[in-house]
């Protein structure tokens, strides 16, 4: 699972990414990332409500497992990216990390 990212560089340098997945990527990345902008605030507000985090992590999983495949993938790689970006800024490190209470 999940190979790719984890036993090396998702990106190999020294080959550009299939022109396709690019194209794909640049046209649907704004229109992803309103999605995503709109998202974040809801799903904040089901996290300072009754139930926990896992029931959350649920609640998302399952609104993205009824949307096409490829849009739910999309939005959860600018998702990822947005996170290591932000965890990677200046004082970013400990803005979030597995468990950390939001």
């Amino acid at each position: 699972m999940f190979e790719r990212l984890i036993n090396g560089p998702a990106v190999d340098r020294d080959r550009s990414q299939p022109a396709a997945v690019l194209t794909q990527a640049g046209r649907d990345y704004q229109a992803m990332r309103a999605v995503l902008a709109e998202l974040v605030p809801r799903v904040r507000g089901l996290l300072s409500g009754p139930g926990n985090e896992v029931e959350v992590v649920a609640d998302v999983w399952l609104t993205l497992q009824a949307n096409p495949g490829k849009a739910a993938n999309l939005l959860g790689a600018i998702a990822i990216v947005d996170l290591a970006k932000h965890a990677a800024s200046p004082g970013g490190s400990d803005l979030w990390y597995p468990g950390r209470p939001i």
